[in-house]
């Protein structure tokens, strides 16, 4: 080993940076669904000593703000310094590795450069198994917590309650197996054993707050024997629903002095879609589920009640764990970080909880305290995204690759200086929207675009839905949206340039690809895009799969995987598939296994994103035995794909039963204005495959005869059928349940609809209930899963008497949806109070 390479290994074991100094400690203090409802930020209410006294000794980031105001999206973000639309986490079922695989978070930055990272409590929320590889010691689940002596693991999955029906409910729903985590919600909801708030006179310890912060100490005691650095993550979870504390947080306030928010009522020249009617409240059992009701005052007073209680009482935990810090003698080397992961709504806007784009759940408090640094009090826009580069650089490390955010050091210097003239925050909508809001330090300007735009695309002003503007100087409550206020042109028009210079920084460039020489990268004059007869094995990858010749059809074993066998077929870097002259590409296939194949294929261009790649793609359920086609429909407006330079074709299967055989047939290129071709191979049986001839639609478009219905052609679920009130319609009742009552129909033949070169799918209803019914329709293929079968829905609220035609849209781009195979036609209702009762007219197709 030479000299420089024994030093760096000495300096790695003492615990030394390069510089010969102490490496510093980091103690992250992350509290959920924390807003600045703090005495250090102003709030005269807040009872918080503990995190009072930590600002006065640190840098309090007055102006903060998170990049969406949702837990995962959130902490994927500020814990990777990436911004969310770079993660590709915008919801809570997606798992940051899944879609952004080489993300790194900062804990593991630590760990391999030579720290002793450790967590437990909330943290990783959008991450596998809280993020293994974040850790140099196991994460430390809620369950292994030290808890009062006496007293449970406080019941609920998340571990919130101590109260004894609570604990027997969910006791009981253990012993009967329930394991889906929509049912468990529902079985405690049921028996009232949800309820929003819980006031019990326990120990601070029969929490998980409280037993987190003595799991802390003992953490931070271990420490200061070792001598080793430390990375310590401490996720405490309150003040997140429900609203549980000991009672004497409680009875720190005066309920009767509490109140409400100022303003309740929606601003005024805004849609609805920039709102919600915080479904996550009334997930609660004492909370109203008709989401036209608002939470009465009493309710509301209580809630607030319980939101300062919960702040108190993580106040106390987190004071615990920094007299510790303090009484070790480690205070003077550590850095702390204490960050509420997102704001709240605690009424304003009649909203609750987070998931919007307004100042009261994008805001969220940050305060640093670093040695060596004067505390103060900044007034520069922060982010989350700036917490990254924070540490690297107090920490004298090497940023994994370039974090979106920027180093707040300089605000630790110097308070009255500043970092950013904007924060952006950033909440999807319907499926589809997505607004982007910029926070300056008087106006908040919001654009929300369509068609599942992100800001890593080119910006395409024909996608803009809607604009938000509101003036904190004249209005800091939001009570007037003023983008089309003609005195605001000259401030509108300022922001707009803003934005679009901030979108135009985060725009991903196209990898670069090499022309295409000419003639020989494109289909041939049979329009074979592969020839498979003489391609080379070698050109092919497989993943979990063995690829044949036969005759001049390629056969494909597939092995029994959970993992979603694969076969890539490579263009090669210098002879990209130029399909510039086509719309499509047809696959034939033929599926040689016992059992259907669920059977999927993309394109790409190089350098494609996972969901880029999903994005230019298709799929088909392929009965046994049978050979069908699958097409891969290009649509660059709405999915850009740079056609004259594609460089890969992937197909796969899933949800296999078995080791399964495909047989591929062709791959060619073709016009829109084509037929799909007949299988070349007409020597392979084909006797089975299922007839979806559209012809089986009747000249008035109806896709089913209601007269020949009988419930051997519906799959019922808390609801009935019975013949209507004339012999072309069917009565549909459903039962008072919250499990969503449906009736799903299926072809009277068995077989599949055909609905490709149809729009839509007509479904006609009257109600004759006596109360609005939200109702809801969509189509499917088989096998889908129910993310993807809300791809093809609808919904409609339709009144007393009133009759309404719910139409699903037949998405003909949709890669997750074939319109030739339509196995299903579901009808179901949303939360309802009584049983409903539905006539159904027709079923038709346009």
């Amino acid at each position: 080993m030479n000299l420089h390479a024994t030093v760096i290994a000495l300096l790695f074991v003492l615990g030394l940076t390069a510089h010969g100094s102490p490496k510093p400690n980091v103690l992250f203090l992350s509290v959920d669904d924390l807003k600045p409802t703090l005495g250090i930020y102003g709030d005269s209410v807040a009872i918080t000593p503990n995190i009072d006294k930590l600002g006065n000794n640190s840098t309090v980031m007055l102006n903060n703000y998170c990049q969406m105001a949702v837990c995962a999206p959130s902490r994927m973000s500020m814990f990777t310094g990436l911004r969310p639309d770079s993660t590709k986490v915008w919801n809570l079922r997606t798992q940051l590795l899944d879609v952004c695989p080489d993300a790194v978070t900062m804990q593991e930055l630590f760990k391999n450069n030579g720290y002793v990272t450790a967590g437990s409590g909330k943290v990783m929320h959008g991450a596998a198994n809280n993020h293994p590889k974040s850790w140099s010691v196991p994460f430390t689940s809620k369950k292994d917590l030290p808890y009062a002596k006496g007293y449970p693991v406080p019941a609920h999955d998340n571990a919130f309650y101590q109260g004894e029906k609570e604990q027997a409910a969910f006791k009981a729903m253990n012993d009967a197996g329930i394991r889906h985590w929509k049912e468990r919600m529902t079985w405690m909801a049921e028996r009232g054993a949800q309820p929003s708030t819980e006031n019990l006179d326990v120990p601070d310890d029969a929490y998980v707050d409280g037993a987190l912060a003595s799991w802390a100490i003992s953490q931070l005691e271990d420490y200061a024997q070792s001598k080793e650095p430390f990375f310590l993550t401490i996720g405490f979870t309150k003040p997140h629903l429900p609203f549980a504390a000991p009672r004497k947080y409680w009875d720190l306030y005066d309920r009767d002095k509490i109140e409400l928010a100022e303003f309740r009522d929606h601003a005024a020249n805004t849609p609805d879609f920039v709102y919600h009617k915080y479904g996550e409240l009334r997930s609660y059992s004492d909370i109203s589920r008709d989401f036209n009701q608002r939470i009465e005052d009493d309710k509301a007073r209580e809630l607030i009640h319980g939101y300062y209680a919960c702040v108190s009482f993580v106040d106390a935990q987190i004071g615990r764990v920094l007299d510790k810090l303090d009484e070790l003698g480690l205070a003077e080397n550590t850095i702390v970080v204490l960050w509420g992961d997102h704001g709240w709504h605690l009424g304003d806007h009649d909203m609750w909880c987070k998931h919007s784009n307004f100042e009261e759940a994008t805001r969220s408090p940050l305060i640093i305290h670093a040695p060596g640094y004067k505390p103060g009090r900044t007034e520069s826009m922060t982010e989350f995204v700036d917490i990254f580069p924070t540490l690297v650089q107090l920490a004298n490390l090497k940023e994994p690759y370039p974090l979106e955010g920027v180093s707040l050091v300089p605000l630790l210097e110097n308070p009255n200086s500043k970092v950013k003239y904007y924060a952006m925050s950033q909440y999807p909508r319907q499926n589809r929207l997505m607004g982007y809001a910029m926070r300056t330090d008087r106006y908040r300007y919001v654009m929300w675009m369509r068609a599942n735009w992100r800001s890593t695309m080119p910006f395409d002003p024909s996608l803009v839905e809607f604009v938000e503007l509101y003036d904190y100087k004249k209005d800091p409550l939001e009570t007037v949206n003023q983008a089309d206020n003609p005195g605001y042109k000259e401030t509108a028009a300022a922001l707009n340039a803003m934005m679009l210079e901030y979108f135009k920084t985060y725009e991903q460039q196209p990898a670069p690809t090499l022309q295409a020489s000419g003639a020989g990268v494109k289909p041939g004059h049979s329009n074979d895009m592969i020839k498979l007869s003489e391609i080379s094995l070698d050109k092919i990858q497989t993943r979990f799969a063995t690829v044949n010749h036969e005759d001049d059809d390629l056969v494909v074993q597939f092995e029994n995987s959970p993992k979603w066998p694969s076969i890539d077929f490579m263009a090669g870097d210098e002879t990209p598939w130029d399909l510039s002259d086509y719309d499509a590409i047809d696959i034939s296939l033929t599926n040689q296994s016992t059992f259907p194949l669920n059977t999927f294929a993309y394109v790409t261009n190089a350098g494609d994103t996972h969901a880029n790649k999903k994005r230019n793609g298709s799929r088909l359920v392929i009965p046994a035995g049978a050979t069908k086609m699958l097409r891969i429909e290009f649509d660059p407006k709405q999915y850009p794909l740079d056609l004259a330079n594609l460089n890969s074709l992937r197909i796969f299967v899933a949800k296999l039963k078995g080791p399964a055989t495909l047989r591929i047939n062709s791959i060619k290129a073709v016009k829109s204005n084509s037929n799909m071709a007949t299988p070349s191979n007409t020597s392979l049986d084909t006797t089975s495959q299922v007839a979806v001839d559209s012809a089986t639609i009747d000249h008035a478009g109806n896709l089913l005869d209601l007269s020949q219905v009988t419930s051997n052609d519906v799959r019922m679920r808390f609801a009935q059928i019975s013949p209507g009130s004339n012999a072309q319609s069917l009565t549909l009742d459903f039962e008072l349940s919250p499990k969503w009552p449906s009736i799903e129909f299926f072809k009277q033949d068995g077989n599949q609809w055909n609905l490709r070169g149809y729009q839509s799918v007509q479904i006609n209803l009257t109600n004759e209930s006596t109360s609005p019914v939200k109702t809801f329709a969509l189509i499917a293929n088989e096998g889908d899963s129910q993310q993807t079968q809300k791809r093809c829905m609808t919904k409609e609220t339709i009144a007393p008497g009133e009759n309404k035609t719910l139409s699903i849209r037949i998405k003909t781009t949709n890669p997750d949806f074939d319109p030739s195979q339509v196995t299903a036609v579901r009808v179901f209702i949303g939360m309802h109070k009584a049983p409903v009762k539905l006539q159904l007219n027709s079923i038709k197709v346009l």
